[in-house]
C-alpha cells in the first residue's frame, strides 16, 4: 500500500520546470491562464492558500501543471511556497477541481464590499480597458483581470467604488447591461469630479437639458437598441459612454452613430478610433 505525503516545498522555477517533466497525463496547458498565474505572481499578488501541487502513486503530475508553467517562466531568483501531495491514486486525478471557484464577486462580499458582484464586473472591464486588451478574445483578458487584481484595484481605488455605488441606480434605469457603463463612469471620473459624472448619469437617466445632448443621446441610442434585434459589446457601451461624456463636457449635440472607417469602408470601433474622456 502506498503512503500520502503532505509537505509545504519551496518552489523555484528549476524545481518546477523538472517536476513538470512529470507531467505526461494531464489537460492541454491553457497560455492565458498559465500568463494569468505569471502576472499575479510577478505583480506580488500571489497569496499562499494551501491549493497543493499532486503527484500519483507512479510520481505523475496530476495536479498544479498551469501554476508550475507558470513559475518556470519567472526568473531564476524566485520562488513560492506550495504544498506538495504525493502518492494519491491515480483515479484521484478524476475528482478534481470539481468545485465552484470564487469570483470576484465572490471575494469582494467576503472582504466587506457592497455590491459586491457590481463592483467587481465593472472593475474587470477597467482593468481590460487599462491593459488596452478591450479588442482581445475572452481567453486573453483573463490575464489582466485576475480575482487577486481585482480586489487589489478595488481596495487602492475606493473612492472609485463609492462612485460605482452612487451612479449605480441611474445606470440600471438605462436598457443595457449595467458593468460596462460602470466601468465608463470609473474611467470618465478619473478627469471629472465624482459629482459631475453623477450629474451626467442623472440626466441619461432621467433627461433633462438639450434632446441631443450626450446623456441625452446616450439614452436614445440604448433604447433603440434595445427595441432591435442587436446587442452592444462591452466596448460599444464603454465607447458610446465616453463619446457621450464627450459631446456633453464640449457642449456639442450628438446622436452617437457608429464611427466608420472611410478607407475600408467599414463601421465600429478599433484601437485607432476608441474614445478618451475629456478632461471637465
Amino acid at each position: 500500500m502506498s503512503t500520502t505525503s503532505v509537505q509545504v516545498r519551496v518552489v523555484t522555477p528549476d524545481i518546477a520546470t523538472d517536476w513538470l517533466k512529470s507531467n505526461s497525463n494531464n489537460r492541454n496547458i491553457r497560455t492565458a491562464v498559465v500568463e494569468k498565474y505569471r502576472s499575479d505572481m510577478a505583480a506580488g499578488r500571489w497569496t499562499f492558500a494551501g491549493d497543493p501541487i499532486r503527484f500519483d502513486t507512479a510520481g505523475q503530475l496530476i495536479d498544479g501543471q498551469h501554476r508550475l508553467t507558470a513559475i518556470s517562466r519567472m526568473p531564476d531568483d524566485f520562488s513560492i511556497d506550495m504544498v506538495v501531495i504525493t502518492g494519491l491514486a491515480d483515479k484521484a486525478q478524476h475528482v478534481m477541481d470539481q468545485g465552484s471557484k470564487r469570483t470576484g464577486g465572490d471575494q469582494l462580499k467576503i472582504a466587506g464590499v457592497k455590491n459586491s458582484s457590481l463592483v467587481a464586473s465593472a472593475v474587470r472591464l477597467v482593468l481590460i480597458h487599462d491593459a488596452g486588451a478591450l479588442f482581445k478574445d475572452n481567453s486573453t483578458r483573463i490575464i489582466y483581470a485576475s480575482v487577486p487584481a481585482i480586489e487589489e484595484w478595488v481596495f487602492s481605488n475606493l473612492g472609485a467604488v463609492d462612485l460605482i455605488a452612487e451612479v449605480q441606480g441611474n445606470i440600471r434605469v438605462l436598457p443595457a447591461a449595467p458593468s460596462p457603463i460602470n466601468a465608463a463612469a470609473v474611467i470618465i471620473s478619473r478627469v471629472a469630479s465624482a459629482d459631475l459624472v453623477v450629474r451626467f448619469f442623472d440626466i441619461a437617466a432621467n433627461g433633462g437639458g438639450p434632446k441631443d445632448s450626450g446623456p441625452n443621446a446616450l439614452r436614445s441610442r440604448l433604447m433603440k437598441i434595445d427595441k432591435s434585434s442587436r446587442h452592444l459589446t462591452d466596448r460599444e457601451l464603454i465607447a458610446n459612454t465616453i463619446r457621450a461624456w464627450n459631446a456633453w463636457v464640449e457642449h456639442k449635440p450628438t446622436t452617437l452613430r457608429d464611427p466608420r472607417h472611410t478607407t475600408a469602408k467599414l463601421t465600429g470601433w478599433n484601437l485607432d478610433n476608441f474614445p478618451t474622456p475629456i478632461s471637465a
